[in-house]
């Protein structure tokens, strides 16, 4: 939620959710019954509509009924085990079907279709799209029962793209948004900055992660689209930022721009030709994109130095940089096959995808395949490594002390000299100690090792998930094909500039904290780590 301060106003980014409560869950609209997802890392959810010509009845995926559908049935099973418990579980979500109790609360939608146009037609608001066209915002009003609709109206946002007409009806939707005075939990402070920020631009993505990386992997949307909707999401950021900087006097203004990460994880693949997935017809269309952001970016760093007053600083930072995944690498699959984890015998690891972080009823299900009497070290995570920990871990075996070093050491020394039989390189280029990293760490969370890779690998996809996929190694396949997230930090460096001359050389991200402290004349509490930049 946003913080509460005096004499700040504050728009909450990254963290927010869809009305879903996931990182962003778009819908996809389609008379082809055969249709079928390439990649649903984020539950991309395909509506099949029963005709492509005429009035078409549908809705709106809406949110999760969990307050009064999914509470409701786990409150039922409380305290229950075994077969008590399913029987509860399964008696109350009947109870509530017979109720006529929903566990969605979608919204009525009707789709008009000729070969010309479609016309959509959301709680009274009608709007007409011919084939590549975007809507502009639908507000979508959620019935949840006449008690809670009395107390607080809940709403949400919604735009479409008329994908084609033929030979199938096909329609994307973007993520259901909370409408920016719609807030359950707030994501502005205060809550009144909601309404102003209406008035003066308009509807805008609350959704903390507002460009959609999601449909592209899935097959549903190609690159052109993808580049349309960050253009648009970058065109209102862009906007707030010259409205604040030319009307505000603040002391701080603080705004975060993310569409150079997107384009870099969607498109990496189109600008490095060695990866497993480039394209060189794709790429001679839009493997100048990366540098193009880059160039926007440095538009709107100027657009923001034309604003702020003399004797005003300007820092502008990225905590990475990027590189391209062309191999992905296991860890739970080394460890098995090195003798530091262990699966039960008739046991598959199965897959995962990153919706199931999001299920609580699954979370469970993670690492249900282990042996724990007799893995010493589990991954999970980005690069993360975990000793299986006696007094620590629920079924530790690591004795603490000199069997633990013992562990940790010999992981370290044969991560690093570990050799890609297919490349003949070394996907790790170090491995880290916690203690080498943290100055002050709680050691029942923070992971006893931190396996850094080299230029061109990352983590595998299922090894970030506590799975334990069959091989080692293994091409990345997917569309996010550029990344930084367990890459050696020193390969992918964020970059500063500032107004202002710095006292010392070689910065980290760290010290941006205290530095503008420094700068605002605030003296910071003591423990924070990072230095001042200024004198």
């Amino acid at each position: 939620p946003a913080e509460e301060h005096d004499n700040e106003w504050m728009l909450s980014g990254l963290g927010v959710p869809d009305m879903r409560g996931r990182i962003g869950s778009p819908s996809y609209y389609t008379s082809d019954p055969a249709l079928a997802l390439r990649d649903n890392q984020f539950s991309v959810e395909i509506v099949h509509l029963k005709a492509r010509r005429g009035r078409i009845e549908t809705s709106v995926v809406g949110p999760l009924n969990q307050p009064f559908y999914d509470y409701v049935i786990e409150d039922a099973a409380r305290g229950l085990g075994g077969e008590a418990r399913s029987r509860a579980r399964a008696e109350t979500e009947k109870r509530l079907q017979e109720r006529g109790v929903p566990r969605r609360l979608d919204v009525p939608m009707l789709i008009e279709a000729d070969d010309e146009s479609a016309t959509i037609a959301i709680a009274g608001v009608r709007q007409t799209l011919k084939p590549g066209e975007w809507s502009q915002w639908f507000v979508v009003p959620i019935t949840v029962n006449p008690v809670v609709d009395r107390l607080a109206e809940l709403k949400g946002i919604i735009r479409f793209k008329l994908l084609s007409l033929s030979p199938d009806l096909k329609l994307y939707a973007s993520p259901l948004n909370f409408h920016p005075e719609c807030q359950p939990v707030p994501f502005t402070h205060p809550l009144s900055y909601a309404r102003e920020l209406v008035g003066e631009f308009g509807l805008f993505k609350t959704l903390g992660w507002p460009i959609d990386t999601w449909s592209l992997p899935s097959g549903l949307t190609d690159e052109k689209h993808f580049l349309e909707d960050m253009d648009a999401t970058v065109e209102k950021q862009e906007a707030m930022m010259k409205h604040f900087l030319e009307a505000a006097h603040d002391r701080l203004y603080v705004q975060v721009f993310d569409f150079t990460d997107r384009v870099g994880h969607m498109l990496w693949r189109l600008h490095d030709p060695g990866h497993p997935l480039y394209d060189a017809r794709l790429a001679s269309l839009y493997a100048g994109e990366i540098p193009k952001a880059y160039e926007r970016m440095d538009r709107i760093v100027g657009e923001a130095e034309k604003r702020i007053g003399p004797g005003t600083v300007l820092l502008v930072c990225s905590d990475h940089g990027f590189a391209s995944f062309r191999r992905g690498i296991n860890y739970n699959t080394w460890l098995v096959k090195n003798g530091y984890m262990a699966l039960r015998q008739g046991t598959s690891t199965g897959g995962k995808t990153l919706e199931d972080l999001f299920d609580k009823g699954e979370l469970g299900e993670f690492f249900r395949y282990v042996d724990w009497s007799r893995t010493k070290a589990y991954a999970m995570g980005l690069g993360n490594i975990y000793i299986n920990l006696m007094g620590r871990e629920p079924q530790g075996s690591v004795v603490p002390g000199r069997e633990y070093e013992e562990v940790r050491t010999a992981i370290v020394q044969r991560l690093e000299a570990l050799i890609d039989p297919e490349t003949g390189e070394k996907p790790v280029r170090r491995v880290y100690r916690r203690e080498e990293i943290y100055a002050g760490y709680d050691p029942r969370l923070i992971p006893d090792l931190r396996a850094a890779n080299s230029e061109h690998y990352r983590i595998g996809w299922q090894t970030a998930l506590g799975e334990v996929p069959p091989q080692v190694f293994e091409d990345n396949l997917k569309t996010w094909s550029g990344d930084h997230c367990s890459n050696d930090p020193d390969l992918v460096p964020g970059v500063l500039f500032s107004s202002v001359r710095l006292a010392r050389s070689n910065p980290g991200i760290a010290d941006i904290h205290p530095t503008v402290l420094a700068l605002l004349g605030v003296t910071p509490v003591g423990g924070i780590d990072g230095r001042s930049l200024v004198p």
